[in-house]
């Protein structure tokens, strides 16, 4: 027959031993959130990828391009990390650095201080030979801002343009921008020229939305740099959470399309809506483009 001092002493193990799981659980959740709200939406990696196309005229061979995009500016992404970012663009030692749009976000104001610290970091990203930049969705809530920060910056923005870059020879490659699809703002013909001047330059496109690619297959574009997607946040193997708007199956990494163009698809830096990010780093894409 047990007394109650042996109940006690057989049940005090098993509260200690629930304690310590709870305690366990509560850490595990708390470091697991601390990581996708802290750790890893500041984790700032460079992708680098060789872009090959035999069209590519022999003077470009080599070209270095990097790529950066959806900054976001006031989620996840403040002046302090900018300088950093244009450290790691620097020391990449490009030719081309082309931003694709998204600078501004929706919900977030800026001050005075924060649009000269802009200026001052994007001003010092350094390029052999020229900085691009188009608009992002987000960046039409001041249109004017943007183009005031990016033109002061030394960038040459591509709203519905192009600009042909030549180096060591006659033969030019074409930088065509197209604003937002989202805005309807596109207007890819105007961009691209070709009625009033036809061509048949090397061609890359910069698209904010990679969903532009439905409509450069009907023209003869090299390849596409776009961003928007942010790669789905959220990602765990081949499942994808929290992407932007207008991606379809268009979300992160390279795509061929049917006619052979290329399009790279970039998870950009910052965060939108959810200041969160999960198996999808912030990237800076570096292409070193090949025709062979």
């Amino acid at each position: 027959m047990t007394n109650e001092n042996e109940i006690e002493i057989e049940t005090q193990p098993k509260k200690r031993l629930g304690l310590k799981i709870f305690i366990t659980i509560v850490l595990i959740i708390g470091l697991f959130c601390l990581y996708i709200f802290q750790v890893e939406v500041n984790l700032v990696t460079i992708k680098e990828q060789a872009i090959i196309d035999e069209e590519l005229p022999e003077n470009f061979n080599g070209l270095k391009i990097a790529q950066f995009s959806d900054i976001h500016f006031g989620r996840t992404i403040f002046n302090q990390d900018l300088e950093k970012i244009t450290k790691k663009i620097n020391n990449l030692n490009c030719d081309v650095v082309v931003f694709t749009g998204d600078l501004l976000d929706d919900f977030i104001k800026i001050n005075s201080e924060d649009i000269q610290g802009i200026k001052n970091n994007l001003g010092n990203i350094q390029a052999k030979y020229r900085k691009y930049a188009i608009l992002g969705d987000s960046d039409y809530i001041d249109r004017n801002l943007v183009l005031e920060i990016m033109n002061d910056a030394g960038f040459t923005v591509l709203d519905n343009s192009n600009d042909l870059l030549y180096i060591k020879g006659k033969e030019p490659l074409m930088f065509v921008g197209v604003s937002s699809i989202s805005e309807n703002q596109d207007d890819l013909t105007t961009a691209l020229d070709i009625e009033e001047k036809p061509n048949d330059y090397f061609k890359i496109l910069l698209a904010h939305e990679p969903t532009i690619s439905y409509e450069a297959e009907d023209y003869d574009i090299n390849v596409i740099l776009s961003g928007h997607s942010l790669g789905g946040l959220i990602k765990l193997g081949s499942f994808s959470l929290l992407r932007q708007e207008e991606v379809d199956k268009f979300y992160k990494g390279h795509y061929i399309l049917d006619n052979g163009t290329n399009l790279y698809v970039s998870p950009g830096l910052g965060t939108y809506k959810y200041n969160v990010r999960l198996g999808n780093l912030p990237t800076i894409n570096f292409y070193r483009l090949y025709n062979n």
